[in-house]
């Protein structure tokens, strides 16, 4: 039976976690990709039912707000929902509880909107939300956390780290995975800082796609709690990244 929200629960594993046994951040996109992908299936516009059409699915923008990291052994509850249609983009929601408090209501740890592009795998460019043969619009009336996600300035930067990207950083659309960019930013910030970062909020750009074999530099800037960081390929920008630190 279809419902406009699906549950599910996420144990937060040995691999998870960094150094301070807290969850992070790439892993989290992970669990958002895996819960909205299978809310998709269900709902009849998920990955298989779009391949047949030479369609797929593209994270464009995302913004996380988060009041804790989960630590290593905690387990997770996340609840997501479509929220519309915003001009190209199909947005989506999700809410992070955590089942590890001794009161009568879950605690939520994090919040996040999402913007999601439908993309034509041989046209190689977006198309309508229409093409996918589904109303998304029916689910308007579902709440939104962070309406009208834009493009994101660029800003000037420093302190650049280049990687190659490897296979295991390739998805099933054949480019970088969403939540391996985070990795980046990440790595980045640590780099800097000469510490573990602790994200506040996290607003994210996916520009383009990089594929296996590419140089991706990353770079960025830190000011105060305030951070920008974005990677490029050949200074052409695939990714943004802005946010605030605990």
């Amino acid at each position: 039976m279809e419902t406009k929200t699906k549950t599910g629960v996420f144990r937060v594993r040995h691999p998870d976690v960094g150094a301070n046994g807290l969850l992070r951040p790439d892993v989290l996109f992970d669990y958002m990709q895996e819960l909205a992908g299978d809310h998709a299936e269900e709902l009849g516009f998920g990955y298989n039912a779009l391949k047949e059409k030479k369609l797929t699915w593209i994270l464009s923008r995302l913004c996380l707000s988060m009041e804790r990291f989960p630590a290593y052994g905690e387990e997770i509850q996340i609840q997501t929902w479509p929220s519309g249609v915003d001009s190209l983009f199909a947005t989506r929601e999700f809410v992070f509880k955590s089942l590890k408090v001794a009161h009568s209501e879950h605690e939520t740890v994090a919040h996040a909107s999402s913007c999601w592009l439908v993309f034509h795998t041989e046209r190689m460019r977006p198309v309508r939300v229409s093409s996918l043969g589904v109303d998304l619009s029916v689910y308007s009336d579902m709440p939104r956390f962070f309406p009208g996600l834009g493009k994101m300035v660029r800003q000037e930067v420093s302190h650049p780290l280049t990687v190659r990207v490897m296979e295991t950083m390739i998805d099933l659309n054949e480019h970088v995975n969403n939540a391996r960019y985070i990795g980046l930013v990440y790595d980045w910030l640590a780099d800097r800082l000469g510490k573990i970062p602790q994200i506040k909020s996290l607003h994210v750009n996916y520009v383009a796609a990089t594929q296996r074999g590419a140089l991706l530099t990353t770079a960025g800037r830190i000011d105060g709690e305030r951070f920008y960081v974005e990677s490029s390929q050949e200074n052409s920008l695939h990714f943004q990244a802005e946010g605030e630190l605990i």
